[in-house]
């Protein structure tokens, strides 16, 4: 969905020579430092240097530090004796802590802590992961790091792949309730996901699940019939589909949960649509049923995507008005080209949308289909159709994403399968689970171990 690049402190990681100290599962490292001193100062060094791996999750390393003055830092990273990747800077103080992720099994991990100066370079080696699913994996074009649960057999695991396809992090829930949707948290610190549906009804047992890197449950907060996907706002509120009910029409609404508790309702489905007017093309699942989404934080609107109206809509925030209606009966934006049907995720660029459409093409196929979008003339001119080749079929959720290259990715949840697609309608990359598993939701991250370097839902 939309591309949400931050401009975050420029972590630069660069590469370095120093004493390795060996794979193993805690290792140290010391203080010496190049660094320059600044007016006359000594460079702050970082002192006591340690890394330890997770005894609950062998993929998570743990690094603190200490200083003589308060100060802030923060650790380079990587496999293969780079130092590629650095964890967000830690708060001002003496004592500090990092914590690395998305690395893979049973693999040496070079580090070292910056302050002012820096430590010497260290290594240790990550442990395993318990029954860890692989994928089968083609191509080497892909530079993000996914982060979405796994479904098979009725039962939901919350993972993370690096970009080689390879599991770096997981968390099972044991609750039997779906889930569609794991976000890395803003600020670091974990994951939180919602444990919703029971059997693909609503459920008022539904829950939000907040799960830090040692993949220990550190909140559960229930809220009642959430519904297929939730975000998360950058103040830490969590805004989410929810079911509704009025006169026994089933229909949605949005919540948002405040970091302090606080539950309120910010929209309902009712606002912009009539059952009596737009009806339901699939009234088993309930009136709306939707399905999908997102955030656009240039126009401060939330977008949804409600399956049973084949519509998405723009739902201005500060007002709780339908800005506009892609699709359906109720829809005020002209469509020039072929059009969606029981559609779930989308992306939305500065001056397009781009659609996982589940069934709207002929056959037993689904696709994505790029509109270039003007929500001022209310105008959506087909631009582009991807396939999978050979076709796929999602006949349930699928979601697309578009980054800054033009590269697309695309999540066909039933087929187990993930491309990566160039502006060329080239195929890169693709990953494929065992057959049965079943795909959600998924975030494309620059690099979990710092979200704010930029995150796609």
């Amino acid at each position: 969905m939309t591309t949400r690049l931050f401009l975050a402190l420029a972590l630069v990681a660069c590469g370095g020579d120093g004493e390795d100290k060996g794979p193993s599962d805690t290792a140290t490292a010391g203080g010496t430092t190049t660094g320059t001193p600044t007016g006359g100062t000594a460079a702050v060094l970082p002192l006591d240097v340690s890394a330890v791996v997770s005894p609950t999750m062998g993929t998570v390393i743990h690094v603190t530090w200490s200083t003589d003055v308060e100060s802030s830092g923060y650790v380079e990273f990587g496999i293969d004796g780079a130092l590629d990747r650095a964890t967000m800077p830690t708060a001002v103080g003496t004592s500090h802590s990092a914590t690395l992720v998305g690395l893979p099994q049973s693999t040496e991990v070079s580090y070292r802590v910056v302050v002012d100066g820096e430590s010497e370079t260290a290594t240790i080696a990550t442990g395993t992961l318990t029954d860890a699913p692989t994928f089968t994996v083609e191509g080497t074009g892909n530079d993000r790091f996914l982060s979405l649960p796994l479904v098979r057999d009725d039962i939901s695991t919350a993972t993370i792949l690096d970009p080689q396809g390879r599991v770096t992090w997981q968390h099972t829930d044991t609750r039997g309730l779906s889930v569609y949707r794991v976000h890395v948290k803003h600020d670091g610190s974990g994951i939180v996901y919602s444990a919703t549906l029971v059997g693909g009804r609503p459920n008022e047992d539904s829950v939000f699940v907040h799960v830090n890197w040692d993949g220990e449950e550190q909140e559960v907060v229930p809220v009642p019939f959430l519904a297929h996907d939730f975000l998360e706002l950058d103040d830490g509120s969590l805004v989410s589909l929810a079911h509704e009910w009025r006169d026994d029409v089933e229909g949605n609404k949005l919540v948002s949960l405040a970091p302090d508790g606080t539950l309120s309702d910010i929209w309902s489905a009712w606002t912009c649509f009539d059952p009596a007017i737009h009806e339901s093309v699939d009234p088993a699942q309930g009136w709306t049923h939707a399905n999908a989404l997102d955030y656009d934080p240039i126009q401060d609107q939330f977008l949804v995507s409600i399956r049973n109206l084949t519509a998405i809509t723009a739902i201005d925030r500060a007002t709780g008005e339908c800005s506009w209606i892609l699709g359906g009966e109720a829809g005020d934006v002209a469509i020039d080209g072929p059009t969606f049907y029981h559609q779930h995720q989308f992306t939305r660029t500065e001056d397009s949308l781009i659609v996982f459409d589940n069934s709207g093409a002929p056959g037993l196929e689904s696709r994505v289909l790029e509109y270039a979008l003007d929500p001022v003339g209310k105008t959506a001119d087909i631009q582009r159709e991807i396939h999978a080749d050979p076709p796929l079929l999602s006949f349930i959720l699928g979601d697309v994403h578009r980054f800054d290259d033009g590269d697309t990715l695309i999540v066909w949840s039933v087929p187990s399968t993930i491309d990566r697609i160039a502006a060329d309608d080239t195929r890169t990359w693709r990953i494929a689970a065992e057959r049965g598993t079943v795909l959600g939701f998924t975030e494309a991250l620059v690099d979990p171990v710092n979200p704010m370097l930029g995150v796609s839902r």
